[in-house]
């Protein structure tokens, strides 16, 4: 199902995945390569990829975060025209 799924775009009607190869002369050579081609293909479709594990910030990536925006307010608060 999986190899399916991931293979969609290459089966046919007859639900066939068609690997053609014209890199040698002889036939036995390029049918080779096909199988090859076809098994790198289904190895690729049956890899499970590793789930993605969100980290947090680190406790000194915030404070460098709250001390630049402190930086910053104050920078603006200087800008403002008091009436």
């Amino acid at each position: 199902m999986r190899v399916r799924t991931k293979l969609a775009n290459r089966l046919n009607y007859n639900d066939e995945i068609v690997v053609t190869s014209e890199q040698e002369r002889s036939q036995p050579q390029n049918r080779a390569l096909a199988v090859a081609r076809l098994q790198a293909l289904v190895k690729k479709a049956l890899h499970v990829q590793k789930k993605r594990r969100p980290t947090k910030p680190t406790k000194a990536s915030k404070l460098r975060l709250v001390e630049s925006k402190k930086i910053h307010s104050r920078m603006k608060l200087g800008r403002r025209t008091f009436e």
